[in-house]
């Protein structure tokens, strides 16, 4: 998750123009003496609670910056803090979280080999590695209850959260690839050249599919959304990211398969190329059509077509088999009783004729 330098503007409605003062008659209710009044005073009231404090404002998915002070621990705040120089980068955290910390410190010089595999950039500039044993502090940073680190530009500082221990012990070194990914791209790439997609999906392929969301697993949203239609376009994920947990995880899923995708083509090497030609201020669609030979947008339609296809149909059915045959059942059941109901209003207009047959009528000798 990359956190931006941007505010959000909130607008509060003013209140509506008092309507004519009544005459002979009673006047509406709204209108009455004290009636607007408390309405107005309720109304603010409720516009107060909901809307969120200054570290939590949401804008197009965009999380409000946090302070430069309220992200790194200052000495005069807490001198339980430590601090870890490892080259250019500098871990920061309190005492208590050192045994956490000395995995990180060791993993970090593959992390970044990795990084420079899938980039094939190194970091030119010192950057710091921010450790935060607080999950209710990490949120507040984060403005998101969604993650477990993010990254901040441009005080390149990545903060992960260390409140809880990862389910693997791997995760937490995924997690720093994937936020060093996003350090690497920003230092060498202008922010505007560069689409919200193509960074979380090159950082999540350089962590080997791993993000920093803190999501509840989901089944595989992407292909269902792709066969059903609903599927977004690139376009609308290209600055900002939804802030909602479903909207959240299907952007990541989409920003992870489109990169992959691309990585299929000569390996990487294309995308590398394409990296590059950003880095030198070529927009993403000029870049695309110098590395792969087509338009960003013929990418896209390949990519989606490729969700839609047979095998996504194939992995579609497999994802949600035990919902068909349930689904199936039902509709075999609901067929069965309707028959069974056809069946016996007929055997009961049988039974009521052969009555009717046996009945004497008039004239009948019995």
């Amino acid at each position: 998750m990359i956190l931006n330098p941007q505010g959000c503007h909130i607008r509060i409605p003013g209140a509506a123009e008092r309507g004519p003062a009544a005459s002979g008659t009673p006047p509406p209710f709204f209108h009455r003496p004290g009636i607007r009044s408390s309405v107005f005073l309720a109304a603010a009231l409720l516009l107060f609670l909901l809307i969120p404090p200054a570290g939590e404002a949401r804008c197009a998915g965009l999380h409000r910056l946090p302070s430069r002070e309220t992200a790194v621990p200052g000495r005069r705040a807490d001198r339980q803090w430590a601090a870890l120089p490892a080259g250019l980068a500098r871990f920061h955290f309190p005492e208590s979280l050192r045994p956490a910390v000395m995995p990180l410190y060791r993993e970090l010089p593959a992390a970044l080999d990795r990084v420079e595999t899938v980039t094939g950039w190194r970091p030119k500039r010192p950057f710091r590695i921010i450790l935060i044993p607080d999950r209710d502090r990490f949120r507040q940073l984060a403005g998101s209850a969604h993650f477990t680190a993010f990254a901040r530009f441009p005080q390149r500082h990545i903060v992960i959260d260390c409140s809880r221990p990862p389910a693997e012990p791997s995760v937490r070194s995924a997690v720093l690839i994937h936020e060093l990914t996003h350090i690497l791209l920003h230092e060498r790439i202008e922010e505007e050249l560069l689409p919200r997609w193509l960074d979380e999906g090159m950082a999540q392929w350089a962590a080997g599919g791993i993000s920093e969301l803190d999501l509840p697993p989901r089944k595989d949203s992407l292909r269902t959304a792709a066969v059903s239609g609903r599927l977004p376009r690139l376009a609308r994920i290209s600055r900002d990211f939804p802030s909602t947990a479903g909207d959240l995880g299907l952007a990541y899923e989409m920003s992870r398969s489109m990169v992959r995708f691309l990585v299929r083509k000569e390996n990487g090497a294309a995308l590398r190329r394409m990296l590059a030609e950003m880095a030198r201020g070529r927009d993403p669609h000029e870049a695309a059509r110098s590395a792969f030979g087509r338009s960003l947008s013929d990418l896209e339609a390949d990519w989606r077509a490729s969700l839609r296809g047979w095998t996504g149909w194939l992995a579609w059915i497999s994802l949600h088999l035990y919902e068909i045959l349930f689904a199936g059942a039902a509709l075999i059941t609901a067929a069965g009783f309707i028959r069974h109901l056809i069946r016996r209003r007929g055997w009961r207009a049988e039974m009521a004729l052969e009555e009717d047959e046996a009945a004497p009528r008039d004239g009948d000798i019995p």
